[in-house]
C-alpha cells in the first residue's frame, strides 16, 4: 500500500479560517475532525520568541516534520 493510499480518508478539507483538518478514527469506530496545521520556520518563530529563548528549528521534509528546541 502506498503512502498515498494510507492517507486517503485522512484529509477532511479546510475550514473557514484556511486550518487544514483531518479526520481520525477513534477506538469505538467514530470519526473526529483535528486541526493539521504546518507552519513555517518564520511563524513559529515570532509566535514564541517573546516566550522563549535560544531557538532551534529542524526540518525534515522525507518525514514531513519538523521539531524545535528551546529554552525557557
Amino acid at each position: 500500500m502506498t503512502k498515498r493510499e494510507m492517507l486517503r480518508g485522512y484529509f477532511a478539507g479546510h475550514d473557514a479560517e484556511g486550518n487544514r483538518l483531518g479526520r481520525r478514527e477513534l477506538p469505538d469506530g467514530s470519526t473526529c475532525e483535528i486541526v493539521k496545521n504546518f507552519p513555517t520556520k518564520a511563524q513559529l518563530e515570532s509566535q514564541t520568541g517573546e516566550h522563549f529563548s535560544n531557538f532551534q528549528y529542524y526540518l525534515f521534509p522525507e518525514l514531513e516534520r519538523w521539531i524545535i528546541i528551546c529554552g525557557l
